[in-house]
């Protein structure tokens, strides 16, 4: 599974770093928990996750500028560097 993070937007929130992650799942098909748990593993201050198995598209937000547009997450890539 890659999850490519296609735009990221800030919330706009009053004295808080909050950003709207758009992103789609551009290797495999993943469940809800799959997508979650990679996300998870990958980001801090992870607040919130919306994601569609049919489109592979979803939306997560964070606290903290720590998504860039174009960066991905792999789950291969992931399980080697941290095993």
């Amino acid at each position: 599974m890659i999850i490519l993070i296609t735009d990221v937007t800030d919330a706009e929130v009053p004295y808080q770093s909050i950003d709207i992650v758009t992103f789609k799942v551009v290797d495999g098909t993943p469940s809800i928990e799959e997508v979650t748990q990679l996300l998870n593993r990958e980001l801090d201050n992870l607040m919130s996750l919306l994601y569609s198995p049919k489109t592979k598209q979803g939306q997560l937000m964070t606290a903290g500028r720590i998504c860039v547009k174009g960066e991905h997450f792999n789950a291969v890539e992931h399980a080697q560097l941290h095993h």
